[in-house]
């Protein structure tokens, strides 16, 4: 791989005035220039199509939208400068600010808003994950074809005023505009470009920096972008990311000073990369949940008693705690417990039961839906590459093959970015799957299971849980609400819609002259909320 700008070397040599001079990567961090790397590839720079939870470092380094998330996660303000709710919570008044400008110049208006929104939701769009915003009145007409985009429940009243109507009240409504999803683009530019708009050459934007350069696999490189509303209190004026599938690949870099920010520390390396880098280290759990997920609209998996046989023949103490020590937590259910609003958990009924029993009884469920001998059970189970899978995938291989002469399960693994995409598609027999909670809310977690959300890879569908579900969006009480979201996962659990495998726990690099990185509730921190101490380190 090969890095740029100072030669991504922790110590370099200038020549000024015909005497060579040493930098280290202190004076790079001091000129405003920032080296760091938040995961592999993103698959796209636009907000509305951007996958997975690292993409949005980069998405919100370039656009914000009336809220945007500060460096602990909590949503703040962004574009708009006040907000207000009805009585009822179905009507939010959202009043911008008078100094918001596109990075060409041009006034950033309501009508954006609005377009951004229409973009969101319209299914041309092919946006990921945007069925969130299905509270907002008629987004799921709108998102299911049934209605126009012009029909969403977001209007502008003047210039300066938005307002969105709301089917059921959403108290996290911030949060989810904090999101990238919740972005304001710049609908004069993708009229005009299509889908060539985030190219570095046309695009245009309303967040701290603006995109000067992008190589794929290889690095995005983000310049100060004047005209932003608060580009007074930006400290970097320019951000190199630089995309690396190998966390071992990331870890060495940072260790030898070419990078400030490095993420998820592979357990093999966490030893040394603290002995060799004292106060590096940040730990963080974001409210992540992995699983195993079969395709139920692909056979056998439709057939609750293969996906319980596959589910409980995993011994995951052995593949999350000894083949990946230090970083991964054996999930008893899909709700983490780390998740803000109170929950009484749900739990996986065969936790406590012994690896023997329970491999036992996968091979009778198995034999009862009719794999043997003659009718051998195979299929394919995929997974992404570059992390931690390609440690355990093997274990669980394992687990299945040794079932039975008869189980003969392949291993895939892809770029993460083409893992999920996967998924979303339906495009795999079984896989692992993994969730963030978009926001700090179980409602979010629930969208694993819940029918038609982005989260529900599966396809599994329970008339009950979507009954649960729905008596959850009304309910106003929140101890009520919680026990209705955990009968709803209950019952998920016990039909095996999915297997939780493990909650993450990450361990990061950031340089410790670096100051403001929280990590907080979404474990990632936006450049526009980094800056450089003083303080030796």
């Amino acid at each position: 791989m090969k890095l740029r700008l100072l030669g991504l070397a922790s110590v370099f040599v200038l020549v000024a005035c015909g005497e060579a001079r040493e930098v280290t990567q202190i004076d790079r961090l001091q000129s405003g220039v920032l080296y760091r790397n938040d995961g592999p590839e993103i698959d796209a720079v636009d907000p509305h199509k951007a996958g997975g939870a690292w993409v949005q470092v980069l998405t919100a380094d370039l656009f914000v939208g009336l809220m945007r998330r500060g460096p602990d996660g909590r949503p703040e303000l962004a574009l708009a400068e006040s907000f207000t709710q009805s009585e009822d919570g179905l009507i939010w008044t959202f009043t911008l600010r008078d100094d918001i400008v596109w990075s060409d110049g041009r006034a950033i208006t309501a009508d954006d808003v609005v377009y951004s929104f229409r973009r969101a939701v319209d299914p041309a769009t092919a946006a990921a994950y945007v069925e969130v915003f299905g509270p907002v009145v008629n987004a799921e007409a709108i998102l299911n074809g049934q209605a126009d985009p012009q029909t969403l429940g977001v209007a502008a009243r003047d210039p300066r005023t938005v307002e969105i109507s709301l089917v059921h009240p959403m108290p996290f409504l911030p949060q989810l505009l904090a999101d990238g999803r919740g972005s304001v683009l710049p609908g004069h530019v993708i009229e005009a470009y299509g889908d060539a708009w985030t190219l570095p050459e046309n695009i245009v934007v309303n967040g701290a920096y603006t995109l000067v350069e992008r190589t794929v696999g290889a690095q995005a490189v983000l310049r100060r972008n004047e005209r932003f509303y608060d580009t007074a209190n930006v400290c970097f004026d320019e951000v190199f990311n630089f995309p690396i599938n190998a966390p071992e690949t990331a870890a060495r870099l940072a260790r030898a000073g070419e990078l400030d920010i490095a993420s998820s520390v592979p357990p093999s390396m966490l030893a040394r990369v603290e002995a060799d880098l004292p106060n590096h280290i940040r730990r963080v759990q974001p409210p992540t949940t992995f699983y195993f997920t079969g395709n139920t609209e692909r056979e056998p998996f439709g057939d609750r008693r293969v996906r319980e046989a596959l589910g409980i023949a995993i011994d995951r103490e052995f593949a999350f705690t000894e083949v990946i020590p230090n970083s991964l937590v054996v999930a008893q259910g899909l709700v983490p417990e780390n998740l803000a609003d109170p929950y009484p958990t749900a739990d996986i009924a065969w936790g406590s039961e012994s690896l023997d029993s329970r491999r036992a009884r996968a091979l009778q469920l198995l034999t009862e839906a009719g794999f043997g001998p003659d009718n051998p059970l195979t299929f394919e189970f995929a997974y992404p590459s570059g992390g931690n899978g390609d440690r355990f995938a093997p274990a669980l291989q394992n687990d299945w093959n040794s079932l039975a002469d008869w189980v003969q399960v392949e291993i895939f693994s892809s770029e993460a970015a083409v893992h999920y995409q996967n998924l979303r598609a339906g495009n795999f027999d079984a896989a692992l799957g993994g969730w963030v909670a978009s926001v700090r809310d179980t409602s979010y977690m629930l969208d694993v299971i819940a029918e038609g959300a982005a989260g529900n890879f599966s396809g599994w569908s329970n008339e009950d849980v979507e009954a649960l579900l729905v008596a959850a969006q009304n309910e106003q009480d929140p101890a009520a609400r919680a026990e209705l979201f955990r009968q709803a996962e209950q019952i998920a659990l016990d039909d095996f819609a999915i297997a939780p495998l493990f909650h993450l726990e990450r361990a990061w690099i950031v340089h410790p002259r670096i100051k403001g990185w929280v990590g907080g509730a979404y474990e990632y921190t936006a450049s526009t909320h980094l800056c450089v101490s003083e303080a030796e380190g």
